[in-house]
């Protein structure tokens, strides 16, 4: 479940405390950027398939960013 920040800035890993974002930036020796919008697939246009753990991942991503990208495969996976 999201914490308090996260829900209320309704953001992943919104707590300044929480290093998340400055260790996965780092990784990846970029900047670390505030505000991030869901730009992958334009960034990388290689991706074929997106998985979601789980029904409500899969409603929420619909909901907010949708599914209008050609050539992608969208599979929600359950594990039990």
């Amino acid at each position: 479940m999201p914490g308090v920040q996260s829900l209320k800035e309704q953001k992943y890993y919104a707590n300044p405390r929480n290093q998340f974002w400055k260790i996965l930036f780092s990784l990846f020796d970029l900047p670390l950027e505030e505000c991030y919008e869901v730009t992958l697939f334009m960034t990388y246009p290689n991706i074929k398939l997106v998985l979601f753990n789980g029904g409500k991942a899969f409603e929420t991503f619909k909901k907010k960013v949708g599914f209008d990208f050609k050539g992608l495969e969208f599979e929600t996976v359950i594990r039990f």
